[in-house]
């Protein structure tokens, strides 16, 4: 039996829905269903302006089912959600709707950051498989992509190197907006080219009263106390708008540090004082180029390396509006708040933007062993902070996190599922195409395992040395031979296109080399098996020579020795 599916555009635009059918053609060919138009279950969709935005309805008809949305991107979320109540597999009659379903998102920006950078997935791959992960995001109820265009490794926006990552992220934001989904941008405020002038630079040693030295400099951005500085990064930061002018751009989030900042006296303390001093001219540009855009106001790492950040930008807001900021990106891991919010909760009417980790949580190289997945700690730190976000921008390196991306965009943004054990369980049920409560338990299971590892540095948090061979150390292994026993069982039942598919294989992985790693002294040496499966991600990955060690499986780990 062969499960069949048609579509009835309304008024979508036919852009968006032809992106709709080439993303609903992939699901269903997994499953071994059709997208055709005879003797099929029948999606007829339509746009309704008067609805409101993040907003869809999901109607039962004779045969198939009517959805109506807020807008294009919204009909795609409908359908991701459609599809989890069809549970369409293969050799099994879809399950047809039966009750409407009125949806409303919780919170207004559902979005997720592409790191673009290190020689990621999203910096190597194929675009086509990029544009993949977006089509998927759309369906989970994503609504707006945030990128970065790393200025610092160029001379200006005109170098080879620079066209090529810039046109790679246009078109990464263009095919979004094809969808439907807006585009943002992710700045520091000081960062620049490498090709920025001495007499420009910004101090970047802890001095004053900073404790340690900000963290990721790559000493050419540029101190705004300095004569000239602040008008060098409006212009610099003008050649970047004027190449990304041909986009749509819904936010542009102004970044403090990692890299960035200034440590020198008249910037300090930066977060409340040279930051700030970037705002209002950053404002007026980024408003010149999308005048119906918003500047989001981060304050990542504010109070780490020097005291007052946070007590400083609260006050400002509070005295006046700090440039009329309507929303600062925080980021709080298990819901550990700064005093001055714990006091007196948001400023004036400011709402707040989440950041989430989810893809280094407790372990390094990131995405090594293939999934991961980080539902307890993001649901802790969601149900501390709920109150104060209006959505959020996940950080994401790459593939192997689309748990923790799932969990975010159906539970934390969007509300289609109250927990993230729900979320992991329509996760399950969705991609592996089963519903079987051990499979669900055993994903659930695969999370708290530490370890970490930092190659700047070249330490290891959880190893130890047999005759100079590193042993990769997991702290926790209560349910590593359940998780084990439990993937290779459905690996041997599930549809060899469901195994395949990185959704089932990544976490597939992981629970080999877990186990592997377990049975065999924490020495990869002993392992050939976890050996292959290592060269495996390597390749869903496309990771190259120039990936980073941080962003790439260790297959050179026998040894201690620097990793290149």
């Amino acid at each position: 039996m062969v499960n069949k599916i048609s579509l009835k555009n309304l008024n979508m635009s036919e852009e968006s829905f032809d992106i709709l059918k080439k993303s609903l053609t992939r699901f269903l060919s997994l499953r071994g269903a059709q997208l055709c138009s005879d003797d099929a279950y029948e999606l007829t969709l339509k746009t309704d302006a008067s609805k409101k935005e993040g907003s869809y309805t999901i109607v039962p008809s004779d045969n198939g089912a009517d959805i109506t949305a807020s807008d294009d991107c919204d009909i795609h979320a409908a359908i991701g959600h459609l599809l989890c109540e069809l549970d369409i597999r293969e050799d099994r009659e879809l399950k047809k709707l039966s009750k409407t379903i009125d949806h409303q998102s919780k919170k207004k920006i559902r979005g997720m950051y592409f790191a673009s950078h290190f020689y990621n997935f999203y910096h190597t791959a194929p675009i086509e498989k990029v544009y993949e992960v977006i089509e998927d995001l759309a369906m989970q109820g994503c609504n707006s992509l945030l990128v970065w265009f790393d200025m610092h490794h160029f001379d200006s926006v005109m170098d080879k190197e620079a066209q090529e990552l810039g046109n790679r992220l246009k078109l990464m934001l263009k095919y979004a907006n094809a969808i439907g989904m807006g585009g943002s941008f992710l700045m520091l405020g000081n960062e620049a080219f490498k090709s920025t002038k001495d007499s420009f630079k910004a101090e970047y040693k802890a001095r004053g009263g900073y404790t340690v030295d900000p963290y990721g400099h790559f000493n050419v951005e540029i101190c705004p106390s300095r004569e000239g500085g602040l008008e060098e990064i409006l212009r610099q930061r003008r050649e970047v708008f004027e190449f990304f002018k041909d986009v749509r751009v819904d936010y542009i989030v102004m970044w403090p540090y990692d890299q960035g900042g200034c440590t020198c006296a008249d910037c300090e303390p930066w977060g409340a004082n040279g930051y700030l001093k970037i705002l209002p001219g950053f404002k007026e540009l980024a408003k010149e180029y999308y005048p119906d855009c918003e500047v989001i106001v981060s304050t990542w790492y504010f109070d780490r390396f020097i005291d007052g950040e946070w007590d400083g930008i609260y006050k400002r807001l509070e005295e006046d509006g700090l440039c009329e900021t309507k929303y600062l990106m925080s980021f709080f891991p298990e819901g550990d708040l700064p005093d001055c919010i714990i006091k007196k909760g948001a400023p004036g009417d400011v709402k707040f933007i989440d950041f989430p980790e989810i893809s280094m949580h407790t372990t390094g190289p990131w995405g090594g062993y293939g999934g991961v997945n980080d539902a307890d700690f993001l649901e802790k730190t969601n149900n501390k902070c709920d109150h104060l976000f209006d959505g959020g921008f996940p950080y994401s390196e790459g593939i192997f996190e689309s748990l923790n991306k799932f969990i975010e965009l159906t539970c934390f943004y969007s509300g289609r599922y109250k927990t993230a054990r729900e979320a992991v369980n329509a996760y399950a049920k969705l991609y592996f195409c089963n519903d079987s409560s051990d499979l669900a338990d055993a994903l659930y299971k695969m999370q708290h395992y530490t370890r970490s590892w930092d190659p700047d540095k070249d330490q290891y948090s959880c190893y130890t040395f047999v005759d100079n061979e590193l042993k990769f150390v997991i702290k926790q292994t209560e349910h590593l031979e359940y998780i084990y026993n439990t993937f290779e069982k459905y690996n041997k039942i599930l549809p060899e296109s469901i195994r395949n598919a990185n959704e089932f294989r990544l976490y597939y992985i992981r629970s080999v080399v877990d186990y592997e790693l377990y049975t065999n002294d924490f020495l990869f040496s002993k392992t050939p098996r976890a050996k292959d499966l290592l060269h495996e991600l390597e390749e869903r990955y496309y990771v190259c020579e120039e990936t980073h060690p941080s962003v790439r499986p260790l297959v050179k780990f026998v040894k201690h020795e620097r990793l290149q």
